[in-house]
């Protein structure tokens, strides 16, 4: 009975210890994910906030991108016009050139002719020159006017090839400022990329945090129990306890008992042999006053101890004798016979109830009217008043 006294006030320690740790562990996880969870709070507020202004920016970048596309298209359109201009004013400045060289072959032709025409007929040279040098005048007001042409021409080329090169420069920084504004773009999209990894994450630790939320009511829920278990041990070592001293008592008071009416058997007991023996009628009749018989402590040995010895039947077990006590915590009994009647230790008995084998008994010490003997196995619980053969 102490034994598992002991066992089960070391469970109910050992429980009570894993109860405490367990509910530290819970307090220290709950603040954990509480400080986590603010943490996590803040930081979806920071990247929505983040994903927001890259959303606007890159919005922006790409209207920015849009309109630079309108003005390259639109540069580049005028970029062919003014090409085709330049074709256009080159050509006629060919023409032009083409013209004069003409007019200028023709020029010398007619000079030629006229020359020739002065030394066949000299009367018409004054008329003939006068209209040549009219004609020559025309010539050189034309040649003037081709000129102013020309030189306004070569101006306007001038002016159109500074444009172009205007436009280059213009078109390469527009080309410049799209490859800026693509890797900005790219930029964009690793953010972007980066803010759906991170969100991702956020959602993967949200999820844990609702599994360790969930893990953390199991473990109250187990707490809660263990507890519970806690105090229903506690009553029932409580219980136990008062079971127990009340089986002391009960038991110290049994043995008072067993120890009074061993003295009364080992009276009577005399006294029959005393009747026996002779001794006399008057000795009989008269009361004699009752020895009080001391049954030192009987300590019932291991099975390891008791020496072994063959099985046998002892010389006097004619009468019947019967169980006086059954002491459960040491395994063994008492039984009314002993030295007198021939036992020895090592005899072997059959325990009866009503007819039947309640169990075998092995004497282990002997007294004079009484003995001990170690249980050895049961078909039933021996009681008080079986039957010993």
């Amino acid at each position: 009975m102490e034994e598992k006294m002991k066992f089960i006030a070391i469970g109910l320690a050992a429980a009570l210890l894993i109860s405490i740790f367990l509910n530290f562990q819970s307090c220290i996880s709950k603040k954990a994910l509480e400080l986590e969870k603010d943490t996590l709070k803040s930081e979806n507020i920071s990247l929505n906030k983040k994903v927001e202004e890259t959303i606007t920016a890159k919005k922006s970048i790409e209207d920015q991108l849009g309109a630079l596309r309108i003005q390259i298209d639109n540069l580049a359109k005028e970029k062919g016009e003014l090409i085709s201009q330049k074709d256009e004013l080159q050509k006629q400045y060919d023409a032009l050139v083409k013209e004069r060289e003409a007019t200028a072959s023709k020029l010398k032709t007619e000079v030629t002719e006229v020359q020739k025409e002065a030394a066949v007929a000299p009367d018409r040279a004054d008329a003939y020159w006068a209209g040549i040098l009219k004609s020559k005048n025309d010539l050189a007001l034309q040649v003037d006017s081709l000129r102013s042409e020309l030189r306004s021409l070569k101006i306007t080329n001038e002016q159109l090839e500074r444009d172009k090169s205007a436009l280059e420069l213009d078109l390469n920084n527009l080309n410049r400022d799209k490859q800026s504004l693509e890797q900005q773009l790219a930029s964009l999209d690793n953010m972007s990329l980066d803010l759906v990894r991170e969100k991702n994450v956020k959602m993967k630790i949200e999820d844990d945090l609702t599994a360790i939320k969930k893990e953390n009511s199991v473990l109250r829920r187990q707490v809660k129990y263990l507890n519970a278990r806690k105090a229903s041990l506690e009553t029932k070592l409580q219980k136990l306890q008062e079971d127990k001293a009340a089986l002391e008592r009960r038991f110290n008071e049994m043995g008072a008992l067993l120890e009074n009416k061993m003295s009364q058997i080992g009276g009577i007991k005399e006294q029959l042999d005393t009747i026996r023996s002779g001794a006399g009628a008057a000795e009989a009749t008269q009361p004699q006053a009752k020895e009080s018989v001391e049954l030192p402590p009987i300590v019932v040995r291991p099975q390891s101890e008791i020496p072994a010895s063959p099985e046998r039947i002892p010389p006097q077990t004619e009468g019947i004798a019967k169980v006086l006590e059954v002491n459960r915590k040491d395994n063994f009994i008492v039984i009314d016979l002993g030295e007198d009647y021939g036992l020895k230790i090592g005899d072997l008995f059959s325990v009866y109830r009503a007819g039947r084998l309640v169990g075998t008994i092995e004497v282990v010490q002997v007294r004079r009217g009484i003995s001990a003997c170690d249980i050895k196995n049961e078909n039933t619980p021996i009681k008080v008043g079986d039957i010993i053969k």
